[in-house]
């Protein structure tokens, strides 16, 4: 079973203590490094904004990444789907004969 560590993130010049399983720190520093990076992007491009429209901004792209990744890989996945069908029938008719 996993334990539960205490870990300290920063996310836009504040900093949030978490408990979270050991085995899904690398996740969420990987997940404040986004979060950071695009904070910062717009941090740049936006100056004068308040630092919370950064973060909802950043937290706004980033989920439309991952919703693009998830639909690309349905796209994929049913694309392999189509191809082994194909390819099932390919074989079934060539049993056949």
């Amino acid at each position: 079973m996993s334990e539960n560590i205490s870990i300290t993130v920063t996310i836009g010049d504040r900093m949030y203590p978490l408990k979270v399983r050991s085995e899904d720190e690398p996740l969420v520093r990987k997940a404040e490094q986004l979060i950071n990076h695009k904070f910062g992007e717009f941090q740049l491009r936006f100056s004068g904004q308040e630092k919370l429209d950064y973060l909802a901004m950043s937290a706004l792209m980033n989920v439309v990444e991952l919703m693009k990744g998830q639909h690309d890989s349905e796209i994929i996945s049913e694309n392999v789907k189509n191809k082994l069908a194909e390819a099932n029938q390919l074989i079934s008719e060539g049993l056949r004969k």
